[in-house]
């Protein structure tokens, strides 16, 4: 399911209103189910991710460490793990998570620039967490890229249900980016209504009126 032209238009007027923005982040990180008492931690860390024009291996390395500060838990993991297994094998070189990383960022923003954005970005996640780069709060950590590199390319982030959940982990299991891909695409558009409905509670609004073609002429 492709993003049309028109939804990331609306998108892209909505999020650039950025007190409505902000207050939107917050809604959508509490029903994304994050406590309460780590969305500011999380949304602090995520604005400050979204900010950043270009992806680098030290912005990932940077939201790690502010989404696992608590935990104390810094920089990428120093153990192996398969996913295949369920223990992890600990080892004292872990330089090739690093080298893996490198190499995915090239590759994205090198020749998978041109590829088109929802098949390049679900690829790029599924593979982002298959290297598993983070002691704790990988899903999260990688998911907060995913919805950041998504924002850029003014496609509404998405949550996902109990089943799509399931058909989540096995695509990462499978490496499977086109079934995620339709996943990402059909739940955004269903998360793009949820923001113009906030966006009318918040501006006071008539709740029963469609408001998308009044947002396409707001300059």
């Amino acid at each position: 399911m492709d993003i049309k032209i028109s939804d990331k238009k609306i998108f892209e007027i909505l999020s650039f209103d950025k007190v409505f923005f902000k207050i939107y982040l917050k809604d959508y990180f509490k029903r994304y189910q994050i406590n309460n008492n780590d969305i500011d931690i999380v949304s602090e860390a995520f604005l400050k991710l979204n900010n950043n024009k270009i992806l680098d291996i030290k912005d990932l390395i940077e939201l790690g460490d502010h989404i696992n500060f608590n935990l104390k838990v810094f920089g990428l993991r120093n153990f192996n793990y398969s996913l295949n297994e369920k223990e992890p094998q600990y080892t004292e070189n872990f330089s090739f998570i690093y080298r893996k990383l490198q190499t995915l960022l090239n590759c994205y923003h090198g020749f998978w620039s041109e590829i088109e954005v929802l098949e390049k970005e679900s690829y790029f996640h599924i593979q982002l967490m298959r290297i598993i780069p983070f002691a704790c709060n990988n899903e999260l950590i990688c998911q907060l890229v995913l919805i950041s590199n998504l924002i850029k390319e003014n496609i509404t982030p998405f949550i996902m249900d109990n089943h799509d959940l399931e058909i989540y982990k096995n695509c990462i299991r499978t490496s499977d980016a086109l079934k995620f891909k339709n996943i990402i695409g059909k739940r955004s558009k269903e998360e793009l209504e949820k923001m113009v409905n906030l966006y009318k509670k918040f501006y006071q609004l008539p709740e029963d009126k469609d408001i998308k073609d009044i947002i396409l002429l707001k300059v």
